[in-house]
């Protein structure tokens, strides 16, 4: 699953780029938008013109859906299954619905990547996960969200289920969403490190394209059994001075960056234009490959 504390970083486009260059080593991978407050994931890919099934129209009855009959309903983007959250036709799915279509598309696909937004629903903190992936903006500002957001997933992996309501029928509803994942399934393994004590990042830049991150240890934040793996994003327009350096970032958040991505224009002009993502950027490659490597080792470990 993919998360980012601050919004516009392009955490949707960055989930969406990681499935299309696993597809290109032929993984059949699933897209999900769990973002069910904003949604949007099929208009930022350009196929919301597309017909097919959205959250809106999934429909679980007996807890159960048949999972070649979900991938035959879902519109597809560079040979990956998408289902799209359109929160302007329905409110969000209940937990039954997004657990059977999860259980659907982790049956049927090698691996599902989830866009969970900000994590600011139930439906999202609850949702199962192989392994999460936090975008981080890095900026002074964005590295302090980040910060605040792995707390809140370590606060709710230690509160167990609960209930929690606003599903589309209403009423309280259990706190075990689908096994959507960064990779795929559930459980997974967790790494060393944390937070460390200090108050917030100070200012200061380097490194002007991506990279790959190193070996070292996940973040230990998000609970004893899922695997956190942080991302870097310099910020849109920011001068030198407004990007936090790497390895101040890295301190700051106690665990090692696994990639580093520089802003695209051609990517957000064509977004914005509705025309969707038009190729993997050549300077992201590396970055990709190093993301994707850990994605599929953290699915083999499962």
């Amino acid at each position: 699953m993919f998360l980012s504390s601050s919004g516009g970083v392009g955490a949707t486009v960055l989930t969406a780029l990681c499935a299309w260059h696993l597809t290109m080593r032929n993984r059949t991978c699933a897209l999900v938008d769990a973002d069910f407050t904003a949604g949007g994931m099929d208009v930022t890919l350009g196929i919301e013109t597309e017909p097919g099934m959205r959250w809106s129209s999934v429909s679980a009855p007996l807890g159960r859906i048949e999972p070649r009959s979900l991938l035959h309903e879902l519109p597809e983007w560079e040979e990956t299954v998408v289902l799209a959250a359109d929160p302007w036709n329905d409110l969000a799915p209940d937990w039954w619905e997004v657990d059977a279509a999860m259980r659907a598309l982790t049956e049927a696909c090698e691996i599902v990547l989830v866009d969970g937004g900000h994590a600011d629903s139930e439906h999202t903190l609850r949702m199962h996960a192989g392994v999460r992936v936090v975008v981080v903006e890095l900026s002074v500002l964005g590295l302090a969200r980040a910060r605040g957001l792995l707390m809140r997933l370590k606060e709710s992996r230690g509160s167990g289920g609960g209930k929690h309501g606003g599903g589309r029928h209403g009423g309280g509803n259990r706190g075990g969403g689908g096994r959507g994942s960064g990779g795929h399934g559930s459980g997974g393994r967790h790494g060393g490190g944390g937070g460390n004590g200090r108050s917030g990042p100070s200012g200061g830049a380097r490194h002007g394209g991506s990279r790959p991150g190193g070996a070292g240890n996940a973040v230990g934040l998000a609970g004893a059994d899922i695997t956190t793996l942080l991302v870097g994003i310099k910020p849109a327009s920011a001068p030198r001075s407004g990007v936090v350096a790497v390895e101040e970032a890295e301190e700051y958040l106690g665990s090692p960056l696994i990639a580093v991505f520089t802003h695209d224009r051609s990517i957000s002009k064509s977004v914005l234009s509705g025309t969707g993502i038009p190729s993997v950027p050549r300077r992201y490659r590396r970055s990709l490959d190093a993301l994707c490597d850990r994605l599929e080792m953290e699915c083999r470990n499962e």
